[in-house]
């Protein structure tokens, strides 16, 4: 068990920090104020023209074969008719240029009208084509944007284990995007998993994303490499969304029509795609063009033309400006704690004698994955977290061992707010591993399965910053066997080499 008393100054001074950060709060987070008339916005659907996929000369075909282009195709209108249902979207499937669309979109159209389809969610779940007259695209082009993906890079890594492979995959991937009414390009989206560590990330989530039932009775070391495909694809697309309602002609906007003591609502819903979970901020432009944020939320409940979010930030009013907050849905965590560990010899058959004891300071880095969004579950997350620590032997033993213990655990967190406040519980399956090294670099380790349990609270200090504090339940009972020098041993009796207690860590989520 953990000498509290001992954190009784790190708690303090983490309280301190809290209270610093919340007087220093910027303005926008928390102020209210009248907005000027005339100044809100309201989202009207556009309608987005997209083209076939540009792969790069360069790429191989072995990596980017026939059923790996309707993957993408089809992960594309999945992304955009699934979860993007602000536009309506239409596919160009002819070769001709994107410039022979916008320099004559009128006759362009009346020559490949067969070739344009409108792509719809139809009440079965599945994506369906609608063939369109010439008159009825050409009206859509008033208020329209093209878009033309490209596929300029892919590297495959192949990383060999010791019975099995494991498959990377660096792609690199921009959106072309233009406004049909003046032919301009008005955007250009850009994203990688080599070099940017959010399209890292974004890849690493990619398989909570994707349905791969389809790679059934594959052998196994083409489906692995076929998932690792998909989930960096997928990936990088999330990102692309999210970079794609940042530009301001597909950004939501709304004006609020209700607000109670906590919660606001706004009149779009289903029929734009938003989701449980989704963030968006409330503020109003004063006049002389400031505008100031007066409050923050997520959304709790989604009907057909109308959502409600939970207020967790500032104190809107009706008639303020609602602008959406998009993110991919990624905390990403880093903290200071503490975690146990019991590393006994037997003494005479009788006593045991501990290497370590007790609880020891550790670093926590973590990430977690909203799947509200994707399930519908409010405020539910899949959690991958990482602590490693070097324990200090004994006294007796601190010349002769030194010590390393590592954790690692995934599982699921549920976080329920009250304002800022946020009470998490998380329960998790992992692997524990200590291991010990003499002075003549021999090596003892010993891994086992268990489980942790987590309860703590969060506090949201800015919509993409909140600090928390845990505590924390350990169970990694003796392992099975013991590795010295990659020789495994049955564990010996009366040895005790385990991960069982109550520990604590605090620290910061950042939110992309």
């Amino acid at each position: 068990m953990p000498n509290f008393k001992s954190y009784r100054s790190q708690r303090f001074l983490l309280g301190l920090m809290v209270m610093a950060v919340l007087v220093y709060l910027p303005a926008q987070e928390v102020t209210g104020g009248q907005s000027t008339n005339g100044d809100l916005k309201s989202y009207e659907r556009k309608s987005l023209f997209i083209f076939p996929i540009l792969i790069n000369n360069n790429i191989s075909s072995s990596l980017i074969n026939d059923a790996r282009k309707d993957f993408l195709l089809h992960q594309m209108f999945k992304m955009f008719v699934l979860d993007f249902r602000r536009i309506d979207s239409f596919n160009v499937s002819s070769d001709d240029s994107i410039d022979a669309f916008l320099q004559d979109t009128h006759s362009y159209i009346e020559k490949n009208v067969k070739d344009i389809t409108l792509k719809r969610l139809e009440p079965d779940g599945k994506l369906k084509e609608a063939v369109l007259t010439s008159d009825s695209l050409i009206k859509t082009t008033e208020d329209s944007f093209v878009l033309v993906p490209f596929l300029d890079f892919v590297e495959r890594e192949v990383v060999q284990g010791d019975k099995t492979a494991s498959y990377i995959y660096n792609m690199y991937v921009h959106f072309d995007i233009y406004k049909t009414k003046t032919k301009e390009k008005i955007k250009t989206l850009r994203i990688n998993n080599k070099k940017n560590w959010i399209g890292a990330l974004a890849s690493f989530t990619g398989s909570l994303q994707v349905d791969n039932s389809d790679l059934y009775g594959l052998p196994e070391e083409e489906k692995k490499d076929e998932e690792s495909f998909r989930d960096s694809i997928a990936g990088l697309f999330t990102v692309l969304k999210k970079q794609l309602k940042e530009i301001p002609e597909f950004c939501i906007t709304a004006e609020l029509s209700m607000v109670k003591r906590s919660k606001f609502g706004f009149d779009m819903g289903n029929d734009t795609g938003i989701k449980i979970d989704e963030r968006y901020k409330t503020y109003v432009k004063h006049a002389d063009g400031r505008k100031k944020m007066t409050g923050f939320g997520k959304i709790r409940t989604v009907k057909g033309s109308y959502s409600e979010a939970q207020i967790l930030i500032g104190k809107p009013t009706e008639g303020d400006q609602v602008i959406e907050d998009p993110k991919i849905g990624i905390n990403a965590i880093g903290a200071y704690g503490i975690m146990p560990l019991q590393i006994a010899m037997p003494l005479d058959g009788i006593y045991a004698i501990d290497i370590v004891g007790g609880t020891h300071k550790c670093l926590f880095f973590g990430l977690e994955y909203e799947m509200g969004p994707t399930l519908g579950w409010s405020e539910y997350y899949t959690a991958l977290n990482l602590r490693i620590g070097a324990p200090a032997p004994t006294s007796f033993w601190g010349n002769y061992y030194t010590v390393s213990q590592v954790i690692i655990n995934l599982g699921v967190v549920k976080k329920m707010y009250l304002k800022r406040l946020a009470l998490n519980l998380g329960g998790f399956f992992g692997v524990h591993n200590a291991a010990i090294t003499d002075s003549y670099s021999n090596e003892t380790s010993g891994t086992s399965i268990g489980f942790t349990a987590n309860a703590g609270l969060e506090f949201m200090v800015t919509p993409s910053l909140s600090a928390f504090g845990a505590f924390t339940l350990d169970y990694y009972p003796n392992p099975a066997t013991l590795e010295y020098n990659n020789n495994e041993e049955d564990f010996p009796d009366g040895w005790q080499w385990n991960s069982i207690g109550l520990s604590m860590n605090f620290g910061v989520k950042v939110t992309f």
